[in-house]
């Protein structure tokens, strides 16, 4: 297998003989290379080279696509850490860059393989690493409805299977050790009433984050409960798109619920954020992280607790600067300048979700700029750190890779969760599509580029739709082979199918 560390080898040849029977093939890559009319085409003259790193993003997140016969769904998309193993949240931020290409990229399909392993009992050779990572499927499951209206599936996961409402009781009722089969690890997470969540680091996917100041089993995790309410936000939300109202009403509820343990506990009202809570009950335990801003995403705060919060990302000191969104404080006695994984790299899992937690709240300039610093810094390296690809993580100090926990360079050819940024921070921060939703029949779209800018082979559903914007001109050119509704910069503009040219708001 291309690319793999020298551990990973090990660990694979080891899995290998033990699993591989006589003539048989257990994984294969993609042969062929990436057609690039299977995903979006890009038009951004103000910097064409983020267009060469948007490619190189697909093309390896391509030599990423795996078959594993030994597997439920046998295509999948590997996360590019080991070959033998998946993982939950690796996989389903991998679904928020796929679905702007589902009918090549197996992303959403994916995530199949934990739910079939871990609700129907079905067998897998693959192993799911970590059981209790991050529960973001059903806000994985709506963004790429959004994108393809596949109600097929909606209903499938939803009303036949109710895969999404048994992962969130089965993280409601599961116990700190328990061992499963399918899992490579042991469950670390525990619920415990009116207090909040046990968990710990490698779970969480925060892997050696300071958090808890170094002992895990100090704190409730803040985030794992503004992940359940998450959960639950979606889960109501997509019972709506299928017209189940009573059960969008029950699990409102669950949310709300959420929503209120989570303000109640985890939220310091001296601070303006939200940081875990000491286990022995003598307060916060104040490590400041990305983490803070999951109740942000899950729609737990109001528009004052939201601007009190998004200070933190303009404040250089803390997760600002000109590399943003680290995963610790830069004013934390722990931050690492090389990066130290999870002590002060950038991750894209966790900015990403800030970034699109503060568009929640409408601080659009803010998280632009945000993703323009990440993009400026993975093209930078990229271009000028050999070899020329897409790493794990980054370093919080410097345009170059972030180095790992024993002081090493993080993972090469990470697409994996790292395409986030060459694509969806690209399209939707960059390019200006904010929103492209089936729901309503519409796509929202702020260009901000005085040079040509915009996104061609873009689907709505079934429809395919390009969307160039000329600022000298003062005009937009627009193609789609349906109608739809396009909000170009605050006006809603009525497209039909063909072309159109119309004035820049």
């Amino acid at each position: 297998m291309k690319n793999m560390a020298e551990q990973d080898k090990k660990e694979f040849e080891a899995f290998l003989k033990e699993n591989l029977k006589p003539g048989e093939t257990l994984f294969s890559e993609q042969s062929n290379t990436l057609d690039r009319s299977f995903v979006p085409e890009p038009v951004y003259e103000e910097d064409p080279d983020l267009t060469g790193l948007y490619y190189a993003a697909w093309e390896s997140a391509w030599g990423h696509i795996f078959t594993c016969p030994g597997a439920p769904v046998q295509t999948y998309m590997n996360e590019g850490i080991r070959i033998n193993k998946i993982w939950i949240w690796d996989t389903c931020f991998m679904v928020l860059f796929c679905r702007y290409a589902a009918k090549y990229f197996p992303g959403i399909q994916s995530l199949d393989n934990f739910y079939r392993v871990i609700h129907d009992g079905e067998y897998m050779i693959l192993k799911v690493h970590h059981a209790d990572n991050p529960p973001l499927f059903a806000w994985t499951e709506y963004e790429y409805f959004k994108h393809t209206g596949d109600m097929e599936r909606l209903k499938y996961i939803l009303c036949d299977k109710q895969y999404l409402q048994k992962h969130y009781h089965w993280l409601e009722e599961v116990k700190a050790g328990s061992k499963f089969a399918y899992s490579s690890s042991t469950v670390a997470a525990q619920w415990v009433p009116g207090r909040g969540f046990l968990w710990a680091g490698c779970p969480s996917g925060m892997d050696n984050t300071p958090r808890g100041d170094d002992d895990y089993t100090s704190i409730y995790w803040l985030d794992l409960s503004a992940q359940q309410g998450l959960s639950a936000l979606y889960i109501s939300r997509l019972f709506r798109i299928i017209g189940d109202e009573a059960q969008a009403e029950e699990w409102y509820k669950k949310f709300e619920e959420q929503k209120d343990f989570v303000n109640t506990r985890f939220w310091s009202d001296d601070d303006k954020i939200y940081f875990d809570r000491k286990v022995d009950e003598s307060g916060f335990c104040k490590v400041l992280t990305p983490a803070s801003f999951w109740p942000m995403l899950a729609e737990m705060c109001d528009n004052e607790q939201a601007s009190q919060m998004a200070g933190v990302f303009e404040d250089p000191g803390k997760l600002g600067g000109e590399r943003p969104i680290p995963s610790l404080s830069r004013d934390d006695h722990r931050f690492t300048p090389s990066g130290g994984y999870w002590r002060g790299s950038m991750w894209m899992p966790t900015a990403y979700m800030s970034i699109k937690a503060l568009e929640k709240y409408g601080f659009y300039s803010l998280a632009d700029s945000l993703a323009r610093k990440i993009l400026r810094q993975q093209l930078k390296t990229w271009q000028n750190v050999e070899p020329h690809t897409i790493w794990e993580c980054y370093s919080p100090t410097k345009d170059y890779p972030a180095e790992n926990k024993v002081q090493c360079l993080v993972r090469q050819d990470f697409c994996g969760w790292s395409a986030l940024g060459p694509i969806s921070l690209f399209i939707e921060n960059i390019l200006g599509i904010r929103d492209v939703d089936v729901i309503s029949n519409s796509i929202v779209w702020e260009p901000a580029s005085a040079k040509r800018s915009g996104i061609k082979n873009l689907r709505l559903g079934n429809n395919v739709v390009s969307l160039i914007a000329y600022p000298a001109q003062g005009k937009a050119e627009v193609e789609a082979s349906a109608a739809f509704t396009l909000r170009l910069n605050g006006s809603d503009i009525q497209c039909p199918p063909g072309k159109s040219v119309i004035p820049l708001p």
